[in-house]
């Protein structure tokens, strides 16, 4: 392993050389449809209707045939604030089981 001016880089066995991953975490992954669908626990096609309808946002295109969507546009807003008052938030005057 060697650094340039760029940052850590490996060299592969091929002689070129590429950055490392534990060095650049993305904290707002780009997942595909498959993976974007699996972490959703549905179907590849269910998540493409779901996102024709707009139950899904929009994917970012990252060339014309690779879309993405950013791991925080499917997640669900978590509720503001600590304590019974999230809790109620969360639970929607349901009796929660704990």
């Amino acid at each position: 392993m060697y650094t340039s001016d760029h940052g850590p880089l490996a060299a592969t066995n091929q002689g070129r050389a590429t950055a490392l991953t534990h060095f650049a975490v993305n904290a707002d992954p780009l997942l595909t449809a498959r993976e974007a669908a699996s972490y959703r626990r549905q179907g590849v096609s269910t998540f493409w209707r779901d996102v024709k309808e707009g139950r899904v946002p929009a994917p970012v295109r990252i060339s014309p045939k690779a879309p993405r969507w950013r791991l925080s546009d499917l997640c669900p807003p978590r509720p503001s604030g600590t304590g019974a008052e999230s809790l109620a938030q969360t639970t929607r005057g349901r009796n929660p089981q704990i």
